[in-house]
């Protein structure tokens, strides 16, 4: 009769590695759980009469981890995480660590850039950026 091997020593009699089967298809299928989100994140922009809408997914992170600034008409939403575990012991046999950084940018038109307002609140980040009134450059001319 054949000799049953349980799957990890499996794996571990296949790759060579000291990896389980399970961590070595999360890799190459990209389900590694090292990266905690993806190099960007989700974003809604909707654009209603007097200003456009801006919703971005950010579990997670902290306001003082999130930049948001304009520049000729570009609004960029910057994110920087540093969670490193620092652990003062020597000798640790497990350690993880992971560095998150995003930047989006969306191009707005005739905007208030003194008005924008933004606010985190539950993992979304809501900015509102009004628009510029429309000045109607318009005038009737008498004829004498």
């Amino acid at each position: 009769m054949m000799n049953l091997v349980p799957r990890r020593e499996f794996a571990r009699s296949l790759s060579g590695f000291d990896k389980s089967f399970d961590s070595m298809m999360d890799e190459f299928f990209g389900n590694d759980n090292r990266g905690e989100r993806a190099s960007s994140f989700k974003l809604d922009l909707k654009e209603e009469d007097d200003a456009y809408l801006i919703e971005a997914e950010l579990p997670g992170v902290a306001k003082e981890e999130i930049k948001i600034d304009i520049q000729s008409n570009y609004l960029m939403i910057n994110v920087s995480q540093d969670k490193a575990e620092k652990t003062e012991e020597e000798g640790y046999l497990h350690k993880e660590r992971s560095h998150y950084s995003a930047t989006r940018s969306i191009y707005l038109k005739d905007i208030d850039k003194e008005a924008i307002e933004a606010k985190l609140e539950e993992g979304i980040l809501r900015i509102r950026v009004p628009k510029k009134e429309k000045v109607i450059d318009q005038r009737t001319i008498e004829i004498q």
